[in-house]
Formats: C-alpha cells, sequence, structure tokens
C-alpha cells in the first residue's frame, strides 16, 4: 500500500478536527521548511487563522499575535450583541 502524500494527510487531519469543531492555528516564524503548502488545508477547512513572519521576534508577529487575543471591553457593544469582556476575533 502507498503512503499517503503530506497534502492527504492535513487533509484527513483537518476533515477530523473540523468534524468535532476545532480550530487549527498556524504560527509560524520563519519562511522556509515550514511546509505550510501542504498543510493549508486544516486552516481553511477549520475557519483558523495563520501568522506568518520572518521570525517571532519581528514587530509585525508579536503585534498580530497580541492582537488575537483581545477583549472586547464591558460595556462596548458589538455589531452582533453586547459582548462583555470576549475575545474580540469571536473565537
Amino acid at each position: 500500500m502507498l503512503a499517503a502524500t503530506p497534502t492527504q494527510h492535513y487533509e484527513a487531519l483537518a476533515k477530523r478536527a473540523a468534524a468535532n469543531s476545532h480550530v487549527i492555528d498556524c504560527l509560524i516564524g520563519c519562511y522556509d521548511q515550514v511546509g505550510f503548502h501542504e498543510m493549508k488545508s486544516c486552516v481553511n477547512r477549520t475557519g483558523g487563522t495563520v501568522i506568518m513572519a520572518d521570525s517571532f521576534n519581528t514587530s509585525i508577529f508579536k503585534q498580530s499575535f497580541q492582537r488575537m487575543f483581545v477583549k472586547n471591553p464591558d460595556g462596548n457593544p458589538t455589531t452582533l450583541e453586547r459582548r462583555g469582556n470576549h475575545l474580540i476575533m469571536f473565537f
């Protein structure tokens, strides 16, 4: 029996994750040797987020990472409803 390609492996993983209501995020701190092309179905199928930068130490990576966890302060309504102290990105 032939082994599955990396893309097929990640597509099967994405299908399992989505069926179990899991979200897969990719935080990538280098451009080469990551294999994100093969993993992109995991992020796409589960509604995840990708943050990719040259290094984990770059300011754009740090700002993007911190922005994932910004909370809506109490009393400020969103367009959907009042979400006191919940994550703005609705994770």
